[in-house]
């Protein structure tokens, strides 16, 4: 086992650090771009979790972050995470339409305004990280949910939700977020 195997969050402080800066300056951001901003919490999310064995990316290759949203949206996410890595892994994002396309996905962001029923399911049957922003997603069982607290942004976890997706979220992070459950 390589050392980087053994210490999944070996990065989470400073991570945490970046999550904690990154809160604190959120109302001037989102003035800016709203989904460059939240482009950069789910790659660090991606830092703080831990999938499944069937779902973990091999080294090498690269973590994949299904976008499911209108086209600018991609186009957001997508210039902001260009080059971007997670340890060994690059981060490739694509554009996800439906439920069929969420196999290979190990993070699905489901932008306000789509369908998340079936992408929902998909996500938790994958062992994907679902990631959304409409009001309920993580009480629909989504994983990870924004929303604004005043003129912050915030999230939320259900822990139910990534214990059903078979995904291990760092202490580190749960602390940061509200807790939410199943209704």
């Amino acid at each position: 086992m390589r050392a980087s195997e053994a210490r999944p969050w070996r990065h989470a402080p400073l991570t945490l650090s970046f999550l904690v800066a990154l809160l604190s300056a959120m109302p001037a951001l989102a003035t800016r771009d709203e989904y460059q901003v939240k482009a950069a919490f789910l790659l660090n999310f991606a830092k703080l979790v831990k999938w499944s064995a069937r779902n973990q990316p091999a080294p090498g290759e690269p973590i994949v972050l299904g976008v499911v949203g209108e086209a600018s949206v991609v186009e957001s996410v997508s210039s902001k995470l260009a080059g971007a890595r997670v340890g060994d892994h690059s981060v490739e994002v694509r554009s996800v339409s439906g439920a069929s396309e969420v196999e290979g996905c190990h993070i699905v962001y489901v932008a306000a305004g789509s369908d998340d029923r079936a992408i929902l399911e998909a996500a938790r049957e994958q062992a994907a990280l679902s990631v959304g922003e409409s009001e309920g997603f993580a009480n629909r069982g989504g994983v990870v949910n924004f929303f604004n607290e005043g003129k912050k942004l915030r999230f939320e976890i259900n822990p139910q939700a990534a214990a059903q997706a078979e995904i291990e979220i760092s202490s580190r992070l749960l602390r940061l977020a509200k807790l939410v459950a199943d209704q």
